[in-house]
């Protein structure tokens, strides 16, 4: 999974229609998240999620060929979180991924985790974007770890907010928060997706190049993957997140090191330099897009 686009629920049906015609896109997402919370006024909600039903029931086979599904529901506190669940119905955790915004504590993972343990796939994505989540970060990621969730979401707008900033990753306090939380999430063995891009193709001729400039941090600071909101961004986040798996410098680091004698301390035949056993292990993660310690990958 690379790149995750949201797509309002109240626009889902005209959305899922041109999807599978092939409309929009130069590149399709890795998955969709279609949205109930932020994207949806309150006094529409009830019927944006009714609408998605109707749209999951009829079409979510057909886009589950093509791309991953999930569904961002309203945070556990919210008055709209038991409505979510109650109109997704079969599709919640199992069809249809849920993202849970605002996630707070591990008791709400826990929560969610109990309401689809019966399902198919029981995919959850807590989405961590208040200071509360924050504070409470190490026990969301451990929980989810180990109930075998591997994906963790990042918030950097509602974030913002509740600290009073600007949403720009160049501010320290910003940075402190991503370190934070990428940090925790190697420790607890999940991966961090990155929030979506504001750069849109409005702002002018250079909107690529800036948004291929913020994927290239995202992804060289240690993000699995990251959300958009455009259509347009998709492609640029798709091919930035890609070096996962199609990084020469994997492939040939690794090569050097199995045909070289048997020690963990050579070097690089073609550049000269230093490889130890952790240069290897980053070049294995590179290459196979998991953790360098799955022999099986060796």
């Amino acid at each position: 999974m690379k790149s995750l686009l949201f797509v309002p629920a109240n626009k889902s049906n005209r959305f899922v229609s041109d999807f599978l015609k092939g409309e929009f896109f130069t590149q399709k997402p890795s998955a969709l998240i279609f949205d109930l919370e932020d994207s949806i006024p309150d006094n529409s909600k009830k019927q944006a999620a009714e609408m998605l039903r109707s749209v999951l029931d009829e079409s979510a086979g057909k886009l589950a060929q093509h791309t991953e599904i999930y569904v961002r529901i309203n945070g556990i506190d919210s008055d709209f979180y038991e409505q979510d669940l109650e109109i997704l119905g079969n599709h919640a955790g199992d069809t249809a991924g849920i993202m849970l915004s605002k996630c707070s504590s591990g008791a709400a993972v826990q929560m969610l985790c109990s309401l689809v343990q019966d399902r198919k796939t029981r995919r959850i994505i807590p989405l961590i974007e208040t200071l509360t989540g924050y504070e409470n970060r190490k026990e969301i990621m451990s929980i989810a770890n180990e109930k075998g969730y591997r994906l963790i979401a990042f918030g950097a707008g509602d974030m913002s907010l509740e600290l009073g900033i600007e949403r720009n990753y160049d501010l320290v306090v910003l940075q402190k928060i991503i370190a934070d939380l990428l940090i925790e999430a190697r420790i607890n063995n999940v991966l961090l997706i990155d929030s979506p891009s504001r750069i849109l193709p409005s702002r002018g001729e250079s909107w690529k190049e800036d948004l291929l400039k913020e994927c290239n941090w995202a992804f060289e600071n240690g993000f699995y993957a990251k959300m958009a909101v455009h259509p347009a961004q998709v492609e640029s986040i798709e091919n930035v997140f890609s070096k996962k798996t199609d990084d020469e410098w994997a492939e040939e680091t690794i090569r050097h090191f199995d045909n070289a004698a048997q020690t963990n301390a050579i070097r690089n035949p073609a550049t000269g330099d230093y490889i130890g056993l952790p240069v290897l292990k980053s070049a294995k993660r590179k290459k196979y897009g998991s953790d360098a310690n799955n022999e099986t990958k060796n």
